[in-house]
This record gives C-alpha cells, structure tokens and sequence, in this order.
C-alpha cells in the first residue's frame, strides 16, 4: 500500500491544481495519483472519509470522495455529503485577506495595527536571548 507523506501529498495537489485546460485532459494520471492518496490517506491516518475539490476561475477541475460517511452502515461518503466541519474561521478569512491583497486595499508587508490600532500596544517576540528569556 502506497503511504504518501503530506509533503508527498501538498505536491501532488498544487501539481494537480496547477493544470488547466487541455492540460488537465493530459493530467489523467495525476487525477489517479490524487485520487490514490487519498484513499491511501484515509487508510494511513484512520479517518472515515475526506472529500476534495480543486477548482478555479474556469470551473471545477478535481473533485474525489473516499472512505464512509457512516462507519456502522459502510454507506459511501459522495461529493454532496453533508457533514459538519469545525473551525473554519482561518481559512476564510485568509481567502477574504487574499481578495484584499488582489485588489491592493491590503498589503502583506503592513504592519496589523495599521488596520487595529489596538494591536500596536502588544509585545512583539524578536526572539531570545542567551539566558533563554524572551527578547
């Protein structure tokens, strides 16, 4: 059984997220590859299922479900499942942070309490010192 490791994985999806067009006609072999790890994942880590989909401004270009939705019964988990998903807060807000870098109302170089001026008055860690302290 193939294990990938998630570095192994992270690669195989930007690849996988990168083709487009004819292209991703031509990545038949990498839909297969995705879609061995994560069947092979779900094995490897012990979840019951992952459902993925890779998509940009063109349309949907991947899209997979593997494992069960219910471990008694062994009904198949499908792309329209519905399932909770817990602490999304990060990911969208780091999608709506990207939006505002693409329309340049937000730069990442900007220091954050140039946009919450209360964050100015909290300590910043430069790191530590000799005796193990931070700087």
């Amino acid at each position: 059984m193939f294990a990938p490791t998630r570095r192994q994985f992270t690669r195989a999806g930007l690849a996988f997220a990168a083709a487009s067009g004819s292209r991703l006609r031509a990545a038949g072999r990498l839909k297969a590859a995705l879609d061995e790890l994560l069947s092979t994942g779900i094995q490897r880590r012990k979840i019951p299922a992952v459902v993925a989909m890779l998509a940009n401004g063109d349309g949907v270009l991947y899209q997979g479900a593997f494992g069960q939705r219910d471990a008694s019964s062994g009904v198949p988990i499908a792309l329209d499942s519905i399932f909770e998903i817990a602490s999304m807060t990060k990911p969208i807000t780091s999608v709506a942070a990207m939006q505002l870098v693409e329309q340049g109302k937000l730069a990442l170089d900007d220091p954050a309490s140039q946009y919450l001026p209360e964050l100015a008055t909290f300590p910043v860690l430069d790191g530590f010192g000799k005796n193990g302290h931070a700087v």
